[in-house]
């Protein structure tokens, strides 16, 4: 079952380098904001399934998904798609990028960390 978590747990977890960070955003948005060392799969992307399974290391690693906020429906529907992946550490952060703003945490963006196109 996917777990919902706040921005202060999914801080913690990220310092203890336990997790793998999903950003399920429209590439665009991810260029311009988004949590250092994420990942980007756009959910909305006709490729989602392969594409996160290529991305992600294995099925075992726990995995905190986000989107930009509360009223973005994309974290948690892909979460869920995660989990019917056979991924069993999905994680879907709480009001996304908002909360994560809100705890004045660090983010990235302006095409930095960008992941290869597929």
């Amino acid at each position: 079952m996917v777990e919902t978590i706040d921005a202060r747990r999914a801080h913690d977890m990220l310092d203890q380098g336990e997790v793998v960070l999903l950003d399920v955003m429209p590439r665009e948005s991810y260029e311009r904001l988004h949590i250092p060392k994420a990942v980007n799969v756009p959910y909305f992307h006709d490729r989602f399934d392969e594409r996160a399974q290529h991305k992600l290391p294995e099925k075992d690693a726990k995995v905190i998904v986000y989107a930009s906020e509360a009223k973005d429906e994309e974290g948690a529907k892909a979460a869920k798609r995660l989990e019917s992946l056979g991924f069993p550490h999905v994680y879907h952060l709480s009001d996304g990028l908002q909360a994560w703003r809100e705890e004045g945490y660090t983010f990235s963006g302006g095409g930095l960390e960008r992941e290869p196109r597929m």
